[in-house]
């Protein structure tokens, strides 16, 4: 009888949760506890208004869109900026996937 062939399929984890609830200490924790067994976690960061990370996103949002250039430019209060943020990024990300698999950030 052979082994079970292992899934090949990635896993995904998906933190989301309001603003203070842990959602950069939680990615931390995972990232290192990935990095402790040997696995080479794709990390992005999704949160644009977000001023420190303890760890380095492969995928960073705030490379790519200017949070607070969006809050002047639309008017908007800190969830709308976020939202827009989001929504741009999504309009923009099949342009940026291609450049960060090729080691490049998308123009700000």
């Amino acid at each position: 009888m052979s082994a079970p062939k292992k899934n090949k399929s990635p896993v995904v984890t998906l933190v989301v949760g309001m603003a203070g609830s842990g959602k950069t200490s939680v990615t931390s924790r995972l990232r290192l506890a990935c990095d402790a067994v040997g696995l080479n976690p794709y990390v992005l960061n999704l949160d644009p208004a977000v001023r420190n990370l303890p760890y380095e996103p492969n995928v960073d949002i705030r490379d790519t869109i200017d949070y607070v250039g969006i809050r002047k430019k639309y008017n908007l209060g800190p969830n709308g900026a976020i939202l827009t943020a989001c929504n741009l990024f999504a309009t923009r990300f099949d342009q940026g996937r291609s450049k960060y698999l090729h080691g490049q950030h998308l123009a700000q």
